[in-house]
């Protein structure tokens, strides 16, 4: 979790205090031009951030729709932030193993193609804490398996949390996408759905509360 812009509060169940990182976590990734790339498509997830000509319409109870993206820009966006979690060192992206498909998705993200709806599609969903966006909360991506409905495919999901949204990646090709679950996709007029979850997870809440515990034993010993 970012405190404010100087240093990031670690916060896990396999230690027994909160570590301060200064910065957070940096690694060099990318050459100067390929920065240059990626960097149009971050002001898209910018906007979306801090709400610059983006609009949200209630559709029920429990979920919204978001509008006022631009779909190629904000696709390779999230193109690019699940093919740089892939081809990270860093132990907060070792879950993320993309096997064959991560060439696939860096020449996507290289040549600009955001390919169809969904391709390597990225469910969103914002991220709350005491009612506001959590933005300044990053946790790291979970791994899981997904047999799809439609033909009994099992494809592979990641769940990372940042920037106050939940981002959901599912990693397979168009062709082998549920309609159903395609529909949570940003879509290609620049929309997607979208609903509000509190950032304490069961698991998040777990490790928070363990090391509250640890915390207050030690300092009645």
């Amino acid at each position: 979790m970012y405190r404010n812009q100087n240093y990031a509060v670690e916060v896990s169940s396999n230690h027994d205090r909160k570590l301060k990182r200064r910065n957070g976590y940096h690694e060099f990734l990318l050459c100067r031009g390929c920065e240059d790339i990626i960097d149009k498509y971050e002001n898209e997830a910018t906007r979306l951030r801090d709400g610059i000509n983006i609009y949200s319409r209630q559709i029920n109870k429990v979920e919204a729709i978001i509008s006022g993206l631009d779909y190629r820009r904000f696709k390779l966006f999230q193109l690019s932030i699940l093919w740089r979690m892939g081809v990270s060192n860093l132990d907060l992206f070792k879950a993320v193993q993309l096997g064959p498909h991560q060439e696939a998705i860096r020449q996507m993200v290289y040549h600009g193609n955001p390919g169809e709806i969904g391709d390597f599609g990225c469910a969103i969903g914002c991220a709350t804490y005491e009612g506001k966006l959590a933005t300044t909360w990053v946790i790291p991506p979970e791994k899981s398996g997904l047999r799809l409905e439609s033909n009994g495919i099992k494809i592979t999901k990641y769940i990372v949390h940042f920037g106050g949204f939940h981002w959901h990646f599912y990693v397979a090709p168009h062709s082998k996408m549920d309609n159903y679950i395609i529909q949570y996709f940003l879509q290609k007029d620049g929309t997607f759905r979208t609903s509000a979850d509190n950032i304490l997870t069961p698991e998040v809440r777990k490790t928070v509360l363990a090391l509250q515990k640890r915390h207050k034993h030690k300092s009645n010993s």
